[in-house]
C-alpha cells in the first residue's frame, strides 16, 4: 500500500471519530438541558408566575395553620393561652393595623417560625405577660365605659364613647408593636422581652380625665344664669383653638369657683365698655368725640383678640390667669373718664392696649 493511501485513510477514520464524539456532546448537553428544563417547568407555577420550590421547602405539604395548632399542643398550652395566642396572630398579621406607624406586619409562617424559635417556656411567659396586660385592659375599659354612661347629656356621651372606641383601637397598635423593632426581621429574644416585661399603662387615662371633666361642667352649666351662658357662649366664639367638646372640657377643668370668676370678669369688661361707650355718645365736641371713639373701636377690637390668645394655651391654670387680667377694665374706664372730663384727656394724652394704665380690679 501506498504511503499516502494509507494517510488518507487514517485522516478520514481522525475525522469520523470526532464528529461522533461532538455529535455525542451535543446530545449529552441537550439532555442536561431538557432535564433542567423539566425541573424548572415543575417549579414554576403556570397560573401564579410564582416559583413554588422555596414555599414548599418552608412549609412542605402541611397547612401553615395545622402546623400551628399541633405546636400549641407540643408546648401544653391551655385553652386561654391558645386564644391568647390565636388573638396575637390576629392583631400582628393584620396590615391595616398600626399601618400609619410603619410596624411589621407578620404572615402565618413568620409568626410560627417566632413561636418555635422561642420555645415552650418562653412563649408561656410570654403569654401570661400579655394576659396581665389584657386582664387589666378589659377593667380599665369597663370602668371607663361605665363613668361614661354616667353622663346625661347624649351628645357629649357619644364624643367620649368615639375617644373611647379610638383609644381602644391604639391598644391593638400598641400590642402589635411589641412584636416588631426597627428591623424587618425582630430579634426573638426582644419580642419576648417587651411581651413579659412591659407593664400596662392605661391607655384610657385621657378619657378618664375629660368624662370627669365633662360631668363637672353638665352641674356647672345647669346652675348659670341666661346672661351668664351668653357670656359663656361668646368666649367660646372667640376660642379658635378648641372643639365645643373641648372647650365643654377645659371648662369642666376649670371647676366652678374658677369658671364663674371668669365670667364675671368678662361681664365687668361688657359693662365698663357700655359706659365708655354712653360716655363718648355724650360729648358735643366733635373733635374730641372722634378721637376717643376711634380709640374705643380700637380697644373692643384688642379685646376679643386678648380673649382669642387667652383661650391659646393648653393649660387651664394659664387660661384662668390671662382671662382675670384687668386691663380692660382699665382702658374702657380710662376712656369713659376722659369722656366725661376733658381735662383728663388733656393731661392724660391717649394709652393704647398694652400700656400700664393702673389698676381697676375687676368684681370678684
Amino acid at each position: 500500500m501506498k504511503k499516502g493511501n494509507f494517510l488518507n485513510k487514517k485522516n478520514v477514520y481522525m475525522i469520523k471519530i470526532k464528529h461522533r464524539s461532538l455529535l455525542m456532546l451535543l446530545i449529552l448537553l441537550s439532555l442536561l438541558f431538557l432535564v433542567i428544563s423539566c425541573k424548572l417547568f415543575a417549579a414554576y407555577d403556570r397560573n401564579s408566575g410564582k416559583n413554588l420550590t422555596i414555599i414548599e421547602e418552608d412549609i412542605s405539604e402541611e397547612n401553615i395553620l395545622v402546623r400551628l395548632d399541633k405546636l400549641c399542643s407540643i408546648f401544653g398550652l391551655s385553652e386561654t393561652e391558645r386564644q391568647v395566642i390565636n388573638e396575637v396572630k390576629a392583631i400582628v398579621t393584620n396590615p391595616t393595623i398600626g399601618a400609619h406607624r410603619g410596624g411589621k406586619t407578620y404572615n402565618d409562617l413568620e409568626f410560627y417560625n417566632l413561636l418555635n424559635t422561642l420555645g415552650d417556656l418562653k412563649v408561656k411567659e410570654m403569654v401570661r405577660g400579655i394576659l396581665d396586660r389584657k386582664e387589666f385592659r378589659d377593667l380599665d375599659y369597663a370602668n371607663t365605659n361605665a363613668s361614661i354612661e354616667e353622663v346625661t347629656d347624649l351628645g357629649l356621651k357619644q364624643a367620649l364613647q368615639q375617644s373611647l372606641n379610638y383609644k381602644n383601637g391604639l391598644y391593638k397598635e400598641e400590642l402589635k408593636e411589641l412584636f416588631h423593632n426597627s428591623i424587618d426581621n425582630p430579634d426573638p429574644d426582644v419580642v419576648y422581652k417587651r411581651a413579659v416585661h412591659n407593664k400596662y399603662v392605661s391607655v384610657f387615662a385621657d378619657v378618664q380625665r375629660d368624662t370627669q371633666f365633662i360631668k363637672i361642667f353638665i352641674e356647672l352649666f345647669k346652675g348659670l344664669l341666661q346672661h351668664e351662658l351668653d357670656a359663656v357662649a361668646y368666649m367660646q366664639m372667640c376660642d379658635t383653638t378648641r372643639t365645643s367638646f373641648r372647650f365643654n372640657v377645659l371648662l369642666g377643668e376649670l371647676g366652678e369657683q374658677r369658671v364663674r370668676r371668669i365670667i364675671h370678669f368678662y361681664l365687668d369688661v361688657c359693662s365698663a365698655k357700655g359706659r365708655a361707650s354712653r360716655a363718648i355718645n355724650n360729648i358735643t365736641d366733635l373733635e374730641r368725640k372722634k378721637d376717643l371713639d376711634m380709640r374705643f373701636k380700637r380697644y373692643v377690637i384688642g379685646y376679643d383678640q386678648y380673649l382669642a390668645d387667652a383661650f391659646k394655651p393648653t393649660d387651664a391654670d394659664r387660661v384662668y390667669d390671662k382671662m382675670i387680667d384687668a386691663q380692660y377694665i382699665n382702658y374702657f374706664n380710662r376712656i369713659e373718664q376722659e369722656a366725661l372730663n376733658p381735662t383728663q384727656s388733656q393731661k392724660g394724652g391717649t394709652t393704647n392696649p398694652g400700656t400700664d394704665v393702673g389698676t381697676v380690679q375687676g368684681r370678684t
